[in-house]
């Protein structure tokens, strides 16, 4: 399975404020969690992506949206 992570939308990123695309990334990486939860894959993929498009410097989001990847690959969706 995935693992949960909890956000902090204040947090501040090497020192720094987030930005706009990050804030709003981390809340799609939220909803993809979410949408997991309730095992709408298609979903959490959609979300995910996004975010991974608005943020691709956070790691844990390619991370997680590999596995989900594999996981429709796989077929076990």
């Amino acid at each position: 399975m995935f693992g949960r992570t909890t956000l902090v939308h204040a947090a501040p990123i090497g020192g720094r404020t987030r930005s706009d695309g990050e804030r709003e990334a981390a809340q799609l990486f939220e909803d993809g969690l979410a949408r997991l939860a309730l095992k709408d894959f298609a979903g959490a993929l959609e979300a995910w992506l996004r975010a991974v498009e608005l943020d691709p410097r956070e790691r844990r989001y390619q991370i997680n949206l590999r596995k989900l990847q594999e996981r429709f690959r796989d077929g076990d969706q």
